[in-house]
């Protein structure tokens, strides 16, 4: 999984959880303690903190925006983030995380890909 993908998992899924009341305690405070650290991140991106703010789970349409602020204020790039949000998936999909599915490492990749029943064609 791309760490931008690994955010927005986290994000979209605990805010899921809460709102399903689904969550334990634990998945709302690494939840509450992502978002924060994420709101804090995006302090010189007021359209991002709006972005994050919004939390229309339900919608495709929040979630891409989500992906593009992700993107855009590099936070796949911040190690702190990335941790946070692995917490989250940890504890929302713990067999999925033990399986090595919220894991990031892409070095030294080239025409990279990652997901379920993707397709790509590459020409290097």
């Amino acid at each position: 999984m791309d760490r931008v993908t690994l955010i927005a998992a986290a994000l979209v899924g605990g805010a899921a959880a809460g709102a399903h009341g689904a969550a334990g305690a634990a998945v709302r405070d690494a939840y509450d303690a992502l978002r924060a650290l994420i709101r804090s991140r995006l302090s010189a991106h007021p359209d991002g903190v709006a972005v994050l703010e919004a939390r229309q789970v339900a919608t495709e349409a929040w979630q891409a925006e989500l992906i593009r602020v992700i993107d855009d204020a590099g936070l796949d790039a911040d190690d702190d983030t990335i941790d946070a949000a692995q917490r989250v998936m940890e504890l929302l999909d713990p067999s999925g995380s033990r399986a090595g599915r919220y894991r990031v490492d892409a070095r030294g990749a080239q025409g990279l890909q990652v997901g379920d029943r993707d397709v790509q064609h590459n020409q290097f």
